[in-house]
């Protein structure tokens, strides 16, 4: 099976997302402070899913050369 650079830069991101969305990154965020009255859990939480999403998109566009 081949690999091209687009299907490596989506398993790169897959494993980098996975890594932020393990236990030690979220025990960072599950602090009992809150911002602008939402939880730093839950901010974080939104943050890391819509940067993903951003980048996910950007790499679907992306042409293969």
């Amino acid at each position: 099976m081949q690999f091209t650079k687009k299907s490596i830069k989506f398993l790169f991101f897959a494993c980098f997302l996975w890594v932020l969305l393990c236990y030690p990154f979220i025990d960072i965020a599950n602090k009992n402070k809150f911002i602008l009255g939402f939880p730093l859990l839950y901010l974080y939480t939104f943050f890391v899913w819509i940067v993903s999403v951003f980048i996910l998109k950007k790499l679907s566009q992306e042409k293969e050369k």
